[in-house]
């Protein structure tokens, strides 16, 4: 059996607040034509970066413990609203990871999970109605077994720095 016939344990799901991570600047990055395992990356390049920054329509989000708290309250209500299960869920000041298992695809999670994040926001903390919040798509990784599960859920909440808004039911 192919993997890709397989279902996964759970998912492994980041993605960044708008304009904290742009192409060319010197963490290298991925784009939508380099995102498969293996392509290379997109290094560093400052003229690039200088160029995102001009493209940007608004200011780079940095979130704060209180809209950690929103997302975490929207996430988990979405969660148990949609019955899906989620392990762990860590938002930094410039991303969120969640480890999360349900029957969904992982991207159509992340967009709802997003959607729902941002009304949170503007309705609890007054971000604009037209104010970018995140940025496009992210990260879907998928777990395959216990080990990687506890690891990674491990990961999402002790190996971030100092903690801000997170849950954890492993």
């Amino acid at each position: 059996m192919k993997t890709e016939d397989k279902i996964p344990l759970a998912y492994f799901i980041t993605f960044r607040t708008y304009a904290t991570w742009l192409h060319g600047d010197e963490r290298s990055s991925v784009s939508r034509t380099r995102n498969k395992v293996g392509t290379p990356k997109i290094h560093p390049n400052k003229n690039l970066e200088t160029q995102m920054q001009a493209l940007q329509k608004d200011e780079c989000v940095i979130l704060s413990r209180e809209h950690g708290d929103v997302i975490r309250e929207a996430t988990v209500n979405l969660c148990n609203k949609n019955n899906w299960r989620l392990y762990a869920m860590h938002i930094r000041s410039n991303h969120v990871h969640l480890t999360i298992k349900a029957d969904d695809e992982p991207e159509k999670m992340m967009t709802k999970i997003k959607s729902n994040a941002t009304f949170a926001l503007r309705k609890k903390c007054g971000f604009a109605v037209d104010q970018k919040i995140w940025s496009r798509h992210g990260s879907t990784k998928y777990i395959w077994t216990p080990e990687s599960l506890y690891y990674t859920s491990d990961y999402t909440t002790e190996c971030q720095g100092q903690k801000m808004a997170y849950y954890f039911n492993l």
